[in-house]
């Protein structure tokens, strides 16, 4: 796809007679005979010039359907400004019906998604602070504004890393038909997609309508195969296995006291994958301590969940009088997606088993690693339910000398259930194992087996809800006349009053449940903020654009945020633009009001490994990499994080089909808040630091890990800076019009420091997988009825270093990635158009890596494992 400069973009969409409703101005001489104001996004003052002081790129609606995309959020995934990816739909994840954009790679929370430039609700099971892009459907919109500038002094506190405005359809009339099918290769994933959009226009306003289906099957890890011993997707084993193992102790009261003897494997575990139909996913591993029974939890995991979309938009724009018109948008969105995870895994704490237990095959005091496959695979259905109701007059005023103005009022809510099954009641299951009713160790085909597992089965249910009812107008006119032109201003207000919650069934509030986090989360906001923006003609080729914004939060505080921008022509054909600003962003509400929530990551035990841990005696090496059980939740103490951005830029136009530009963006955040990360935890106490004193809990008879405690602090924070160069050209000749186009984003500094003065990591060289430069490259032919594009996506090189021993490191590294897409089309004289394309036509598969990555080895939000995935699109007009 394109990723086109604001003005190129326009141009192209008057030259093909599309009537975009923020694009009616000409371009150049010879394409208009007036020039009217017009409004984009990153400014509330109209103006002549479409490029301005903000860099903003659009993606309009040619450029969507060439994608060959099906959603907003496949399109912008594979945007250059998504710099280090973004969440898709993970299957297992608690947030696996969700998928979001992460601008600058700082953060989705950083990133604020609008609708026709108006908020809509975060979603619950993101803490409310992060928009779903899923829920936009896809056939209405009209074009896509990225503004790849901080602009917390117009649109709020989140925008700190940019802002992404979704334009949708208005002003359409008559009824257009279209469908896809997409089949890749290589096998599952299918997608479908089919949508109407129709459209009534009057003499005193229009009626737009779209009804869209999107669907895309499950993905599962076992699909996909590389060949690559090491690296098959669908091998990936975990210790807590099925049938189990246990570390022994010498001792048989359940005391745990004696010396400790070995590991030990379930007699039952084969010796080898898919040798024992009875545990086709189970093996025989060896460790220092001896044996144990891994379990092949990528067999059975998905990669991606299935999600099945159906929307429906409804805008309509009415003119009561000559000099009032009203406008209103009604969206309601509905998605059923499916995820599966292997086998609950029994933690948090682990079984035992005492040594005078007549099941326990051992002798001695067991402590069991055990994965709860008995009782099903963990499959999760979230159902998603928002919808978007707005309401609004806009109109002109003989006040100020004329003056345009505009109220909306708006209400959105946004509801999921979820319902997870093959959980497992974890005290209720060592009371049985306690008492000898359920064996771990016994043939899983006994009734008296069976029966006791379907006695600590568990099935969650889970709730979210977010909500969101606000009131914004502003206001905006010429204050006055200088020698260069009106300085203009506009003003205005936004009030927004958010509820959200995220509540859990009563087992798995109380932390009972194994293999899922549980925790609930309930809270509210009310908020407000003015702000204004003053455009002051300084010359006739130097504008001034002065901008703040006062923000106030019930359950915070208050923050005011300025931004100064200028714009400079020394030549018609050439723009110099910079600005300066700062921003803010308040605690989301999970930060402030979730309850604690279990997870388990991998870290090197850094206390124990140096020596520091008297009497230690767990079973296991502590300088090597395990997973620790660690809880999150909510911190009431916390403060505002703080942004700074800054950036300069040129746009020349060489030509007048020919336009380069290249920005310069840097960006700091402050009081980031953020968890620590497991491993900076058990640093921090290995060296005495009082910070996370109390943090770490560790079993006073081993002296090993029991759990960390991980809540959000206010840390130090990063900064990133970079640049963006596009560049686009339109050729016409007697074989076709050729419009080629390039956009490149290259990360000069990505650095982040975790305490104040602790020094910052350079992410760039080894500390987080940050590829230094993604760029699309798009080479569009068109000649009659007949269109044909080819578009190169480039994902560069990076690395990561990982500490395997006490200083020791080594370096992982995933090589660039590049795909091509290909498409042709076809007018038909019937007013149908047939398109037929393919994705990654070369079946290039992502880059691997087994050193720092476990199954699928890749990173889902940076790559997929699609492959080749042909298509045909099919859309008639009446």
């Amino acid at each position: 796809m394109k990723y086109q400069p604001l003005r190129t973009a326009i141009r192209r969409a008057l030259i093909a007679g599309v009537a975009l409703p923020l694009a009616l101005p000409a371009l150049a001489q010879d394409e208009a005979t007036e020039l009217d104001r017009i409004e984009v996004t990153g400014s509330r003052i109209k103006r002549v010039d479409i490029e301005g002081p903000n860099p903003v790129t659009v993606i309009d609606r040619a450029d969507l359907e060439v994608s060959g995309d099906i959603s907003v959020a496949d399109v912008l995934r594979s945007s250059t400004f998504n710099t280090l990816g973004s969440l898709t739909q993970a299957s297992g994840n608690t947030a696996q019906s969700q998928a979001t954009i992460n601008l600058r790679g700082v953060g989705s929370q950083y990133t604020l998604i609008l609708l026709d430039g108006r908020r809509i609700a975060g979603s619950p099971v993101l803490g409310a602070q992060v928009q779903n892009l899923n829920t936009i459907p896809f056939a209405a919109v009209e074009r896509i504004e990225i503004l790849r500038d901080g602009a917390s002094a117009l649109y709020g506190s989140d925008a700190v890393g940019g802002v992404v405005n979704i334009i949708l359809r208005k002003d359409f009339e008559g009824l257009t038909i279209s469908g896809q099918i997409e089949r890749p290769t290589r096998g599952e994933p299918d997608a479908n997609s089919a949508s109407i959009t129709g459209g009534i226009t009057s003499d005193r306003g229009n009626v737009t309508f779209v009804v869209d289906h999107q669907e895309r099957d499950i993905f599962f890890n076992r699909d996909r195969a590389t060949g690559i011993p090491g690296l098959d997707p669908g091998v990936g084993l975990s210790t807590l296995g099925f049938p189990g193992s246990a570390y022994v102790y010498s001792s048989t009261d359940g005391s745990f006291l004696g010396d400790f003897v070995g590991a030990f494997a379930d007699p039952q575990c084969p010796s080898a994958l898919n040798s024992d139909p009875l545990f086709p996913n189970s093996t025989i591993v060896e460790n220092e301590y001896g044996t144990l029974c891994a379990f092949n939890y990528a067999a059975v995991s998905a990669n991606e969940a299935s999600l099945r979309r159906d929307s429906v938009m409804v805008n309509g724009n009415f003119q009561l009088t000559d000099s009032i018109n009203a406008f209103t948008r009604v969206t309601s969105v509905s998605s059923e997606s499916f995820g599966r995870y292997a086998a609950a895994p029994i933690t948090g704490p682990l079984p035992t088993m005492a040594g005078s237990n007549p099941n326990n095959p051992f002798g001695g005091d067991a402590v069991l690693l055990y994965r709860f496959v008995a009782g099903g695979n963990r499959d999760t259905t979230f159902d998603d339910h928002m919808l978007d109701v707005l309401f609004g007059l806009e109109g002109q005023v003989d006040l100020f000398g004329g003056a345009e103005w505009e109220i909306g009022l708006q209400h959105n809510r946004y509801e999921i259930d979820a319902v997870s099954t093959g959980l497992a009641l974890r005290n209720a299951l060592q009371a049985l194992i306690d008492s000898g009713e359920l064996n771990p160790f016994g043939n899983p085909l006994d009734p008296s087996f069976q029966e006791a597992v379907a006695s600590v089965s568990h099935t969650a249910v889970k709730n979210s809800e977010s909500r969101f009812a606000g009131i914004d107008g502003q206001i905006s006119f010429d204050l006055f006349e200088m020698a260069n032109g009106p300085a203009g201003l506009a003003v205005g207000f936004e009030y927004r009053d958010e509820r959200f919650s995220d509540l859990v069934d009563a087992q798995s509030e109380a932390g009972n449940v194994a293999g899922t986090s549980g925790g609930s989360a309930q809270g509210e906001r009310a908020s407000y903020g003015v702000f204004g923006e003053a455009l002051f003609p300084l010359l006739s080729n130097l504008n001034l654009s002065v901008a703040g914004r006062f923000d106030h939060y019930n359950d915070f505080g208050s923050d005011f945020n300025p931004k100064v921008s200028l714009d400079f022509r020394p030549l018609d054909s050439l723009l110099l633009r910079a600005s300066y600003g700062t921003g803010f962003r308040a605690p989301g509400l999970n930060s402030l009001y979730q309850a604690s929530q279990q997870s388990f990551n991998g870290a090197r035990d850094t206390r124990a490994c140096n020596g520091d841990v008297p009497g230690f005696s767990a079973p296991f090496d502590p300088c090597t990499v395990r997973q620790y059980e660690n809880l999150t939740g909510a911190n009431p103490d916390l403060d505002a994080e703080e942004s700074t951005n800054y950036g300069a830029g040129v746009v020349w136009s060489a030509l007048d089909n020919l336009t380069f530009s290249l920005d310069w963006y840097h960006i700091e955040v402050t009081q980031q808040i953020a968890p620590l990360t497991l491993q900076t935890i058990l640093n921090l106490e290995a060296a005495g630091n009082p910070l996370v004193d109390g943090l770490v809990t560790r079993n006073p008879q081993t002296g090993a890990i029991q759990f960390v405690s991980r809540l959000p602090l206010n840390l130090s924070g990063f900064r990133t800076e970079g640049l963006d160069f596009e560049t686009d050209y339109r050729l016409e000749t007697d074989i076709g019009v050729f419009n080629p186009n390039l956009t490149v984003t290259y990360i000069d500094k990505f650095e982040n420091e975790t305490l104040p003065g602790s020094g910052f990591n350079d992410a760039i060289t080894g500390f987080g997988f940050v590829p230094d430069t993604r760029a699309t490259l798009a080479l569009n032919w068109s000649m009659g009825d007949f269109a044909a594009g080819v578009i190169g996506s480039y994902v560069g090189n990076s690395s990561q270093v990982v500490t395997v021993a006490e200083d020791e490191t080594v370096t992982a590294r995933i090589p660039s990635w590049t795909t091509w897409d290909m498409q042709a089309s076809w007018q038909a004289p019937w007013d149908g158009r047939l398109s037929i394309g393919v994705r990654n036509i070369a079946d290039k598969a992502p880059p691997l890596d087994n050193l720092v990555l476990s199954s699928p080895f890749y990173l889902n939000s940076q790559y997929d494992f699609y492959g080749r995935v042909p298509y045909v699109r099919y859309e008639q007009k009446f």
